[in-house]
């Protein structure tokens, strides 16, 4: 079990393991004592905190930080954690996380779960990977940020290639000189989800826009409004998830030299209700 709150992405979590240690060593420790100290009239309110059945509010979180004895630092960790778990506004989430990775590099923790929150809530990370593939492909900010649709600036692109390199799918030994490797991401469900949830509203806007921003020839948008049974849905994401695999096994069985970098989106969602 770690030691480190940086270690942790689940505050719910480090409770459990703080308050382990202290048990261990110190048996006067009880949920009953602290649960008090919290201003809380249920005996199991920590308990049921760390369970997940029950919230904290600011001032129960500023109780526990001076309970657990955290730096500034720390707190503003243990405070971003809390934001992850307990808030529904998904701007206030995207946030939280970011400050929580950025503390985690800060604080030398920095493991692929952080890294591939993100390199999946940027768009252009993806992108400017399977740009990697292409022969004329360089690794340098100012080339890749002027060849992207839309454009990025230059310090999107740089950190886009810090984030790869940090995932092992980009190896630079030079502008022109690296290697682009496949790697699976290994991200923890709470991450994921958000992370998941950004990519794909960034592409969908994308897509949008490219109805403006390209001519016919160079894009391809189709879509049908149709009326079915809700069983049927299991059958039609498992079309598409076929869908997908083919048009992987099309685009990677190319043997043509790669000159563009494309994005393909198949969507359901319902226009009424059962």
């Amino acid at each position: 079990m770690p030691d480190s709150i940086y270690e942790f992405f689940s505050y719910r979590e480090y409770l459990e393991h703080w308050y382990d240690n202290k048990k261990a060593s110190n048996s006067k420790y009880s949920y009953r004592m602290l649960s008090r100290l919290l201003m809380s009239k249920s005996p199991s309110f920590l308990k049921d905190v760390i369970k997940g059945k029950k919230n904290i509010n600011e001032d129960q979180q500023e109780k526990l930080v001076k309970l657990m004895n955290l730096d500034e630092q720390q707190k503003e960790y243990f405070f971003s954690l809390v934001l992850l778990s307990q808030s529904t506004d998904k701007k206030i989430v995207h946030a939280a996380m970011e400050k929580v990775a950025a503390i985690r590099r800060l604080q030398g923790a920095r493991r692929i779960e952080g890294e591939s929150y993100r390199y999946l809530a940027r768009w252009y990370c993806p992108a400017i990977r399977e740009m990697s593939l292409q022969p004329d492909f360089r690794c340098n900010p100012a080339w890749i940020a002027a060849r992207l649709l839309p454009p990025i600036t230059e310090a999107e692109a740089q950190e886009a290639l810090d984030i790869l390199v940090d995932l092992n799918m980009l190896k630079i030994s030079s502008e022109t000189d690296f290697t682009t490797h496949d790697v699976s991401l290994s991200t923890p469900l709470q991450v994921q989800g958000m992370a998941v949830h950004n990519y794909h509203q960034q592409m969908l806007e994308l897509a949008h826009n490219s109805i403006d921003r390209f001519p016919e020839g160079e894009r391809h948008i189709l879509g049908i409004t149709a009326s079915i049974n809700q069983s049927q849905i299991p059958k039609l994401k498992k079309e598409l998830n076929f869908m997908v695999a083919r048009i992987v096994d099309v685009c990677e069985s190319d043997n043509q030299p790669k000159d563009q970098t494309i994005q393909v989106g198949l969507y359901i969602f319902p226009l009424s209700k059962v």
